[in-house]
């Protein structure tokens, strides 16, 4: 069976006109301190929830340089949490998260002082951070950066201590007795 059509008509007639908005997350690691270990991994915890009466239908796919972050788990209540370590210089990056997904990136410093947590939100002002959490919410084109700073510092014992003056000069006194 053959079945023709006109093709003498190619103005087309009705389109679909199909919008995927998405947006961007990365997450970086920086550490310093005249204690720190530069080569230390900080463990990481990544909570994506979807806006009220959306699902997130598969994993976001999730990346620290060219390797995927493996095993995000799913909760009961919609939510997607990743959980992944970091050190010195690295970034951990989440492309394509749907529109209106709020996430939550959060941090176990240890000993270390979390001196800064950043974010760079250029097109909205939905972002709030504090000294352990990051959040915001997903807008169109987005691309949250947010930074984890951390710090280990320490006075540096260099051999003379101002407490033991006294006891020097008791010991100057003695020795000027003593050569009398």
């Amino acid at each position: 069976a053959m079945h023709y059509m006109d093709i003498t008509d190619t103005e087309k007639k009705d389109g679909f006109h199909n919008t995927y908005n998405a947006g961007n997350l990365a997450i970086s690691k920086t550490i310093q301190g005249n204690m720190a270990v530069m080569d230390k991994d900080f463990t990481f915890t990544v909570v994506l929830t979807p806006a009220a009466g959306e699902e997130i239908k598969s994993a976001i796919v999730a990346k620290i340089g060219n390797e995927v972050i493996t095993g995000p788990t799913k909760g009961e209540d919609k939510t997607w949490t990743y959980t992944f370590e970091l050190t010195n210089g690295e970034t951990a990056t989440f492309e394509n998260i749907p529109v209106g997904v709020t996430y939550a990136v959060s941090e176990n410093a240890e000993n270390y002082t979390q001196v800064n947590v950043t974010d760079t939100d250029e097109t909205t002002d939905d972002v709030t951070t504090n000294n352990t959490v990051a959040k915001g919410i997903i807008a169109a084109k987005d691309e949250d950066v947010v930074t984890f700073t951390n710090e280990l510092k320490n006075n540096v014992d260099t051999g003379i201590s101002v407490d033991s003056i006294p006891y020097i000069a008791m010991l100057g006194v003695v020795a000027i007795g003593g050569t009398g």
